[in-house]
């Protein structure tokens, strides 16, 4: 694992509410846990090594203002919200149509959206049946962990 990616993972987990990342890659293991103390890194197995900037090892968390909340009545229905920080894509590829509509009728376990941390994309269900009254996030931009999503009536 190289300097820049544990940099990366460490900003990514001072940014987002994860108390916790945790990767292996090879024989290198990776743990960042976040609580009272400063966010620690720490690699194990043969092909590690100590890290030689102490501000890399230890970072203490962001901090980043909880960003306004959006002017949408939330009110009603279902709210489905982001498990994670992430980027928040409504299409699977540019070039390609949404995975949903507001109108749209979706069914428990259909695919709604993907969010997109660290080169890896994730994919977000519908929890149960319904239809697709608002959009809350924009396509394309950083969402946080808990940030409404979408809502199902």
């Amino acid at each position: 694992m190289d300097l820049q990616k544990i940099k990366a993972l460490i900003d990514l987990t001072a940014n987002s509410r994860l108390s916790e990342l945790e990767l292996e890659e090879g024989e290198c293991r990776l743990r960042i846990v976040r609580g009272d103390m400063p966010v620690t890194a720490k690699a194990a197995g043969p092909a590690a090594r100590e890290p030689q900037q102490p501000a890399i090892a230890a970072v203490a968390p962001a901090q980043v203002p909880a960003p306004k909340a959006a002017p949408v009545a939330l009110a009603e229905g279902h709210v489905v919200k982001a498990p994670m920080f992430g980027v928040f894509h409504l299409t699977p590829a540019p070039s390609e149509a949404p995975f949903v509509q507001v109108g749209d009728t979706v069914k428990k376990g259909q695919k709604l959206c993907m969010l997109e941390a660290m080169k890896l994309f994730h994919v977000l269900e519908a929890d149960r049946d319904g239809k697709i009254a608002a959009i809350l996030a924009t396509n394309g931009q950083e969402v946080d962990a808990g940030q409404p999503l979408l809502r199902i009536e």
